[in-house]
Formats: C-alpha cells, sequence, structure tokens
C-alpha cells in the first residue's frame, strides 16, 4: 500500500488572521473610531472637559489602535512594515518623526487654546456647521500646497518639492511611516493651514472634533 505525501500544497493550515477578522477591521474599524471621536467631542462637551488634554490623550489612543491593528490583521500584507522598511525610515522616525508630532500637536493646542479666547465667523456657529467650516478650509489649503509642493516651478517650486519630497520614499503603507516628513516641510504645512483655521475663531469643541477626524 502506498502512503500518500503529504506536501505544503494538499496540506490545510489555519488561516491567521482568519477572514473573519480581516473582514470585520475592513468594514469596521473607520466606523467604530468615528464612533469614538464623535463619543469622545460630545462628553468633552457635555462635562466641560480641558480640549487640549483630550485631543493629546485621544491622538495616542488612535495611533495605538491603529499600530496594533495593522499588526495584527493588516489589510495586505505586502503594505506592513518590515525590518528592511523599518530600518531605512529609522532616521526620520528617530528624529524628524518627533519634531513633526510636536509641530503638529502644538498647532492643535494652539488652535483650541487660541479658539477659546478668540471670536471670528465661525465663533457662534453650532459645533458641527463649525467643525465642517473648519475641515473643508483645512482641505482645501492642504490639496493647493500639496499641488504646488509637486507642480510648483522656480526656486519656489524646487524648494517646496525638496521638502515634500521625503514623504515619497516609503514604498510601504504603515501608521509608522507618516513620520516620514522632512521638517521644515511640516512646519510650512502647519503655519499654511493652521493659522487661517485660527483666524476663523472656530469654537475649541469644534476644533477638537476636526483635529481628530483629520488623524483618522
Amino acid at each position: 500500500m502506498t502512503v500518500p505525501l503529504i506536501t505544503p500544497a494538499n496540506t490545510t493550515q489555519s488561516e491567521f488572521p482568519p477572514q473573519w477578522l480581516k473582514r470585520s477591521v475592513r468594514y469596521g474599524l473607520y466606523p467604530l473610531l468615528l464612533s469614538g471621536v464623535i463619543a469622545t467631542v460630545w462628553l468633552s462637551v457635555r462635562y466641560q472637559w480641558d480640549p487640549g488634554k483630550v485631543y493629546g490623550r485621544a491622538t495616542l489612543i488612535l495611533v495605538a489602535v491603529l499600530i496594533a491593528v495593522e499588526r495584527l490583521a493588516p489589510l495586505r500584507k505586502e503594505w506592513s512594515m518590515t525590518g528592511k522598511s523599518f530600518l531605512r525610515d529609522l532616521g526620520y522616525i528617530a528624529f524628524v518623526g518627533p519634531t513633526i508630532a510636536l509641530t503638529k500637536a502644538g498647532f492643535g493646542f494652539l488652535a483650541i487654546r487660541y479658539s477659546q479666547h478668540h471670536i471670528g465667523p465661525l465663533s457662534a456657529l453650532p459645533i458641527p456647521v463649525a467643525a465642517a467650516g473648519f475641515l473643508l478650509t483645512f482641505e482645501f489649503l492642504q490639496y493647493w500646497f500639496h499641488r504646488y509642493s509637486h507642480s510648483a516651478r522656480g526656486p519656489l517650486g524646487r524648494f517646496l518639492w525638496r521638502a515634500h519630497l521625503a514623504h515619497h520614499l516609503p514604498d510601504k503603507v504603515y501608521v509608522v511611516m507618516h513620520a516620514v516628513f522632512h521638517p521644515v516641510n511640516a512646519l510650512i504645512t502647519t503655519a499654511i493651514l493652521q493659522i487661517p483655521l485660527l483666524a476663523l475663531g472656530v469654537p475649541p469643541a469644534a476644533v477638537l472634533a476636526a483635529t481628530l477626524l483629520i488623524d483618522l
């Protein structure tokens, strides 16, 4: 009697992560995080929590959740961070990452603090409307700055592209790769995007809602 040879091709192995978990993450993660952000903003308004502290803690939680999910149930394994990509990006992660994080967090806190004492065109609007105005202004300015960073010509165009180029070095898609940015580009971006938003006088709760939605 001949015993069939068992090979990897005809051996059944349990898949990890299972398909149900992948589908749950694909279709459920963003609605879950969005619901969490909305609940956080509502609780902050309801109990008059400090928006700056809420923003900092909520951002840390979001980043931690996203890193955990992408490691346990990546959408595509070829997008995941590898040892090679991590070592390549380590210089940016170790030195540029904290600079960018502090810059963006600083402007986020500044926007919240400034909005507590400044009256502008959006100050008297309901929180959802003011947050929508914040997001629309942000996306408009971000789009054109990003476009000019790629397509502008002359000395200014070359400067913007050189400052922006580092962001296109990674060939993977994972949370930590967002730290691959030139600090000059981060400073210019935050200044261009945030200063006009501060002038609009967005209420603190609307700033909190908008900045957390941007983090998503």
